[in-house]
Parts: C-alpha cells; sequence; structure tokens
C-alpha cells in the first residue's frame, strides 16, 4: 500500500529508477518490480551483500534459521533470486552485490540519479547516517527516499538529525505491526 502511494507521485512518466538499499530475500524489490513492469525500462537497483547485517549475527533467529553462523553465504542470495525469477522480475530487478557505501560511491562517480530510494540496510546509527548522506545526493530532483523502522532508536536518531541538518520536511507513516510493534515509515522529498 505505501509502496503504491509513493510510486503513484511518477504514474506518468514512462521510466522509473529505483534503488533498494539492503534487499534481503527481495521482498520489497519484488513489490517495486510488479508495480513498474510495465513501465518501459524503469527498473529496481537492489544494493546488498545477501551476507546479513550485524543483527542477523549477533540478535535474530534469522541469523540462524538462514544458517548464516555456519559459513552459509549464499542462502539470501539464492533466496532473493528465487523470489525474483518466481515473480519474473530478472529483466526490471537488478542485483548490485556490494555494501552500501560501495556502491552508493561508485553511483555517485558516475552521476547517476534515481527517483525513489528506500533504505533498508543496516540499521546501526554511523551506517543509517552514512547512507542518508550518501543516497541523498543520488536522488532527483523531487524525488522520494524513504525507510522503515523509525521506531528503532538508531533509524530514528539518525534520520531526525538529516531532518534538521538538511531542515527537510519528514513524513512519517505507521506500517504493519510486527510482534505486537508498531513499524514507522519515514518519507522525505528532495
Amino acid at each position: 500500500y505505501i509502496i503504491q502511494n509513493i510510486l503513484k507521485k511518477y504514474s506518468d512518466k514512462n521510466f522509473i529508477s529505483i534503488i533498494e538499499v539492503g534487499t534481503h530475500i527481495g521482498t520489497t524489490a519484488t513489490r517495486f518490480g510488479n508495480i513498474i513492469k510495465n513501465n518501459k525500462d524503469s527498473y529496481v537497483l537492489c544494493i546488498d551483500t545477501w551476507l546479513g547485517d550485524v543483527s542477523e549475527y549477533l540478535l535474530r533467529k534469522e541469523g540462524l534459521k538462514y544458517n548464516l553462523l555456519n559459513g552459509n553465504n549464499t542462502i539470501l542470495f539464492d533466496l532473493f533470486l528465487k523470489n525474483i525469477y518466481n515473480n519474473n522480475l530478472q529483466n526490471i530487478i537488478i542485483p548490485f552485490r556490494l555494501p552500501s557505501i560501495q556502491a552508493g560511491r561508485i553511483l555517485f562517480f558516475y552521476g547517476l540519479k534515481f527517483d525513489i530510494i528506500y533504505l533498508d540496510a543496516s540499521h546501526e546509527y554511523l551506517d543509517i547516517k552514512l547512507d542518508l548522506i550518501l543516497y541523498w545526493e543520488l536522488l532527483e530532483e523531487n524525488g522520494t527516499l524513504f525507510g522503515d523502522d523509525y521506531q528503532i532508536y538508531s533509524v530514528k536518531k539518525a534520520v531526525d538529525e538529516f531532518v534538521k541538518k538538511k531542515n527537510l520536511k519528514l513524513k512519517l507513516i505507521n506500517g504493519i505491526k510486527i510482534n505486537k510493534i508498531q513499524q514507522i515509515i519515514w518519507i522525505l522529498i528532495k
């Protein structure tokens, strides 16, 4: 629902460029892809290492679920590819298998700009802060930068500081509840 509303703004464009930073197994990427698949040459660039983040090794049950702790370093990428092929989106969704900072720096070097950027990589404060600074520069004028998990202190702190520093207007939307915790989506327009 939220993704559809964000994409409405771009409905008159034949070409939509989207980055998803922190793709995991491709759930959100396939949502984007299924909505834009009829737009000529539109694409979703998925940036991830597909090796999991710090929390998956230290905090989450998924680290154990995906067997990451035993050196299974292809499982997340394999699940991502399976989701992309099962949705017939292999011509729309492009994996870019690098950490967010390196990928962003390469895109910046080439002067690329994007309509929509979804940040959902590391939830560590410094990582989020760097992603915000870097990916804001990759956003087209009137583009949308957004993410979720604003209810997490490190995300909220980084987003709030960025908004204050850039003098931006922050829009917050309630997302779904996961394990009785209200997910909060944050949205910025350039």
